[in-house]
């Protein structure tokens, strides 16, 4: 029997390399310049519209932004539900040169999308929280996964889910509408 003990940090790292080996970018949540409570990743996402649609100014991209992010007066479901449509059907915005351009805010063609995944992103709203790693498509959240340390036997998935589905909902639930795949792990022992 060997000595070695297995941290969360390891199993972390093995998914984080399974992402980059399937081409998703790396990015450390501590070496982000954005303010803890910026859901979407506004390098990314503006990255992404001036790459495939052209150039947008700043306040187009804070138009998109909001539409993204508005939805917070209701039940967590009820914001989930109402994101996932926005982001699904896209957004017809009213160019600042009186034009009008149709937004696919993730693109049917899997190459022109761009897909980071981030460990340890602070974000704050209730309270300070940190997900072990988020994964965004064009800068917009669209899972959040919670990794328990399988080496330790008190670690159950339960502890997993209540982290995700209790304090994360509860904290920082602007963020948790963004939460359309939900990964956990933890030992099934109870």
């Amino acid at each position: 029997m060997s000595n070695f003990k297995y941290y969360e940090s390891d199993y972390e790292e093995a998914f984080l390399e399974m992402l980059t080996e399937n081409n998703w970018d790396y990015k450390c949540g501590y070496d982000l310049h954005r303010e803890k409570d910026d859901i979407i990743l506004i390098d990314e996402f503006s990255r992404y519209l001036n790459d495939n649609y052209g150039y947008f100014t700043e306040s187009e991209i804070n138009e998109l932004i909001s539409y993204l992010t508005s939805s917070n007066d209701q039940s967590l479901y009820r914001a989930m539900k109402k994101t996932y449509t926005n982001l699904y059907k896209g957004y017809n915005l009213k160019r600042e040169d009186g034009t009008n351009l149709f937004i696919n805010f993730i693109d049917q063609d899997y190459d022109k999308n761009y897909y980071t995944a981030v460990n340890q992103y602070e974000y704050e709203e209730y309270h300070n929280r940190r997900p072990d790693i988020v994964l965004f498509i064009n800068g917009i959240p669209v899972s959040i996964i919670e990794l328990k340390n399988l080496a330790n036997e008190k670690t159950t998935i339960k502890d997993a889910y209540d982290q995700t589905h209790i304090r994360y909902a509860q904290d920082i639930p602007s963020l948790m509408k963004f939460d359309f795949i939900n990964v956990i792990n933890g030992n099934c022992y109870y």
